[in-house]
């Protein structure tokens, strides 16, 4: 029975070790709708970012900022403007624009980024879990 318990030893440390967090963030904001994926496999570490965007209704190419804000987006509200309005959603807590360049859009598209360690957390007091 030394085995057993030699294996479940192995399994808890292999498990204390696994700190990957995933957070996906809908949009779906006038002719826009998407997804920003961001993942981290731990605090402190790269953060992969995936950003998947359809125009729709022959909605027009643009480019886009973006930023992480205090406050979520409030979908009950029905004013696609006023939930989207600086007073909702806070001050900027991160401009994403500033660091990776505005979004893009000459079609639908999907775009990644890789933002190098130490700027951006997940998780933690820092991190953008909960945003």
């Amino acid at each position: 029975m030394p085995w057993i318990q030699g294996a479940i030893l192995s399994l808890l440390a292999a498990l204390a070790c696994v700190q990957a967090i995933e957070i996906k963030a809908p949009l779906s904001q006038g002719k826009l709708r998407g997804e920003i994926r961001f993942s981290q496999q731990q605090a402190g570490g790269d953060v992969n970012v995936r950003v998947v965007l359809l125009l729709t209704d022959g909605a027009e190419a643009k480019n886009i900022d973006w930023q992480i804000r205090e406050f979520p987006v409030d979908y009950r509200l029905v004013d696609g403007g006023d939930r989207c309005s600086n007073g909702r959603l806070g001050k900027t807590l991160i401009n994403l624009g500033e660091r990776l360049g505005q979004l893009n859009l000459p079609e639908n598209s999907t775009v990644e980024f890789v933002i190098p360690g130490g700027y951006l957390n997940l998780t933690k007091t820092d991190g953008i879990w909960g945003r």
